[in-house]
């Protein structure tokens, strides 16, 4: 399963702010569950039953984040808004939260198709005026927020915080090998048998930048 993990932010990678006022679209009505070693659980769950999760309408990332430490963290909304606002957030146990998860893409290729690639993200920055489209033929999308980014050192020395960039990394479905059904099965990874007459391996991206 190939992927990419390129960081954006479309405020500039020395914004103080990080992520937190860029918002986020999806097209995806469905993603898997992990565990606590972020190993998908094979399930595929409908987003109606995790508002916390859903991207389908426009959403600021401060406010997706605070959702996700209320939801899945066991803190008050106003606790986990103190660590969004602080970029450092950590859940009960110790460990960095936030969003890396397998989104399933569900787009319409009738109105979304842009030369056989669909796009299946925006991800925009308001105050900036900029706005990113992907566009993708892979069945899954994970969202990573920067969790455990605390003070790499990056481009002209600047320590990036939690939560300074965002990966949207287009995929097949994580541990997707081997013996999987139902709904999970139409992610699985591609497997390549010597003899099986496929011997390549290919999914296509496209990052469309322009201004709201």
């Amino acid at each position: 399963n190939l992927a990419q993990h390129t960081y954006f932010n479309l405020a500039g990678h020395d914004c103080e702010n990080g992520i937190l006022d860029h918002s986020l679209t999806l097209k995806s009505k469905e993603y898997t569950p992990s565990d606590a070693n972020s190993i998908p659980t094979r399930e595929v769950r409908s987003l109606d039953k995790e508002p916390a999760m859903d991207f389908r309408t426009d959403r600021e990332l401060y406010r997706a984040l605070s959702d996700f430490g209320h939801a899945y963290c066991d803190y008050t909304y106003d606790e986990a808004k103190d660590h969004i606002k602080k970029m450092h957030g950590l859940d009960k146990e110790g460990n960095p939260y936030g969003f890396d998860h397998n989104y399933v893409l569900n787009p319409d290729p009738t109105v979304d198709d842009r030369d056989g690639v669909n796009e299946v993200a925006i991800l925009s920055h308001p105050p900036s005026g900029r706005i990113m489209r992907l566009f993708t033929d892979a069945p899954g999308l994970q969202v990573y927020t920067a969790n455990y980014m605390a003070d790499v050192v990056g481009k002209g020395g600047m320590k990036y915080k939690q939560w300074q960039g965002i990966a949207l990394e287009t995929q097949h479905y994580p541990d997707s090998i081997g013996d999987v059904s139902g709904e999970f099965a139409k992610g699985a990874c591609v497997i390549l048998e010597p003899g099986s007459g496929q011997d390549s391996y290919a999914h296509r991206v496209k990052y469309q930048f322009g201004g709201l």
